[in-house]
């Protein structure tokens, strides 16, 4: 179940997916995996790209890199396996 990220310290960690939901006149999902954090620095590479839930070319190299702020602020969500 995908869950807001609110306290990056205990909900995130290395090896976990990430997401981001945005709607405009359609909506966009990005999905991550979490490669590395160091201190406050969220290293994300790209998993996948959905627009209106079709998958759209994604460049699986590409790597980001967010703050815990940052994460929460673009209303990033954290995958789990039970919602809490």
């Amino acid at each position: 179940m995908w869950n807001p990220i609110k306290d990056c310290g205990k909900q995130l960690n290395t090896g976990f997916r990430v997401r981001q939901v945005v709607q405009d006149r359609s909506e966009y999902t990005t999905e991550y995996i979490i490669k590395q954090v160091e201190f406050d620095q969220y290293e994300l590479q790209l998993v996948s790209k959905l627009k209106d839930g079709t998958s759209v070319p994604a460049d699986t190299a590409e790597v980001l890199v967010f703050s815990c702020s940052q994460l929460v602020g673009y209303a990033f969500e954290v995958w789990t396996a039970e919602s809490k």
